[in-house]
């Protein structure tokens, strides 16, 4: 029960979070107007974003590798793999979300 409980909450925590930096950086697209720093910010903070999910990828590699030389089978809930998942793809958002505030700062 508390292991769903947990779940729940760290399902409610980053999608929010998600939905929140999704919010911000429509807000600051608007309020720029999409000039020309704007998208370059915006190219930046993407590619930010691309060596997250770039970095990800090669541990989901490495860790494979490993489970297909571990001696025994581990086997793991479907619900816990796609919870995991949804924390991944959504910190994406977040990180762009934080690259795009780094980047307004700094140019």
């Amino acid at each position: 029960m508390i292991y769903q409980i947990i779940m729940l909450i760290a399902m409610v925590a980053v999608v929010s979070m998600q939905v929140y930096s999704d919010w911000q950086v429509e807000k600051m697209g608007k309020e720029y107007r999409n000039d020309e720093r704007w998208n370059s910010i915006k190219l930046r903070a993407g590619n930010v974003t691309k060596t997250y999910y770039q970095y990800t990828v090669i541990m989901i590699a490495i860790l494979m590798t490993f489970s297909l030389f571990w001696p025994t089978n581990i086997l793991v809930r479907l619900d816990r793999v796609l919870l995991i998942l949804l924390l991944i793809i959504d910190l994406g958002h977040v990180v762009e979300y934080l690259a795009v505030k780094r980047l307004d700062k700094v140019m």
